[in-house]
């Protein structure tokens, strides 16, 4: 009697392709974390296919590992995204081995707001009102028009006096819209491409039937 064990001529092709395009998205994340951790502490490429070719391979004990105050710390440097559970294996493979480094990473909030005498975006990489106008306490839509998908960070600061906190939006879509709140002063965007150039704008609200110096 004879026979044979392993995995079936489909199921390695599926293996295949799925590894290569893991290995992809890795490459991918590769170039994202050496402008905050450095090429030298990314793994080669050899690395990264083993890391792809492992698949989902003691994922439970690499989501434990990650999850919690690492992820947190990660997700503030803006090395990470959604949740532990949500990011596909081989990434966290990849987080794994960068993790002893974040911590000289400063959270993306801080970088953001910690940049002085920063340009207007041109119109060419960012569309938005400037003004908007409604009675207190509403809240003002604007829309807005990104012109490329290199928007990496998108900060939202809404006028000092509303007393909210800040919001932080990671890969914008290529067109939306987000809400502040009117109380005659200013919101502040704050911009970050992933080549690391940065764009500061403000966005005026006016509230209807009240004099304002200009």
């Amino acid at each position: 009697m004879t026979g044979h064990s392993g995995m079936s001529a489909p199921k390695v092709e599926r293996t295949l392709v799925a590894a290569h395009e893991h290995l992809a998205l890795l490459r991918q994340r590769c170039g994202e974390l050496a402008q905050d951790i450095g090429d030298q502490h990314l793994p080669d490429e050899g690395t990264l296919a083993a890391f792809s070719l492992l698949g989902d391979h003691a994922r439970n004990s690499l989501v434990q590992n990650l999850q919690g105050e690492i992820w947190t710390a990660l997700k503030a440097r803006g090395l990470a995204y959604r949740t532990a559970k949500a990011a596909s294996t081989p990434e966290l493979r990849l987080l794994s081995h960068v993790r002893a480094y974040i911590w000289a990473v400063q959270p993306v909030e801080a970088r953001l707001r910690g940049a002085s005498e920063l340009p207007e975006p041109p119109d060419e990489l960012w569309r938005c009102t400037r003004i908007v106008q409604g009675a207190r306490p509403q809240r003002a839509r604007v829309h807005f028009v990104s012109g490329t998908p290199d928007l990496r960070y998108l900060l939202i600061d809404p006028p000092y006096s509303a007393q909210e906190r800040p919001v932080l939006w990671a890969w914008p879509p290529a067109s939306g819209w987000f809400a502040i709140p009117i109380d005659g002063g200013s919101a502040v965007l704050t911009l970050m491409y992933r080549d690391g150039r940065m764009f500061r704008m403000r966005i005026q609200t006016k509230m209807k039937g009240i004099a304002q110096w200009k």
